[in-house]
């Protein structure tokens, strides 16, 4: 469900830096997990896309976008840069923004994509107002 949540955040981003954000897809040790989302995506962005291990992606100065492939990458240091280099994390999994996500999905009666939007003023980001009408918003 993330992947077909995803893009659309993606392309609801009305201030960004770049016009078309560079997108890094962070796995742990299952990489074929992980170019399996990116062709997802590549499906429906046109946006740069690159897969890489945790350890690169904190040693990284080019992303502006993150998307989280596994749970346990949820971590303290992941939520941490991005906080400190402004960069939009997404992660689709279980209660992943009240656990300091900026974006996830919400699955109640429908699936809806679910932002922090304290977190999203504080990176500048700025979405169209449409998106986060639908989202669900998480305080």
């Amino acid at each position: 469900m993330g992947t077909e949540v995803f893009p659309t955040l993606v392309k609801s981003i009305v201030s960004t830096p770049n016009n078309n954000p560079a997108i890094v897809i962070v796995y742990q040790q299952n990489r074929h997990q992980a170019e399996v989302v990116a062709q997802q995506l590549k499906k429906t962005l046109n946006n740069p896309i690159s897969i890489r291990t945790l350890e690169a992606t904190l040693s990284s100065d080019d992303i502006q976008i993150i998307f989280i492939s596994h749970p346990d990458l949820q971590s303290d240091s992941l939520l941490e840069f991005t906080a400190q280099h402004q960069i939009l994390n997404f992660s689709p999994f279980y209660q992943s923004v009240s656990m300091g996500a900026d974006t996830g999905i919400s699955v109640k009666e429908q699936v809806r994509p679910q932002i922090n939007p304290k977190q999203l003023e504080l990176k500048n980001i700025v979405l169209k107002p449409f998106f986060v009408r639908v989202a669900e918003q998480y305080e």
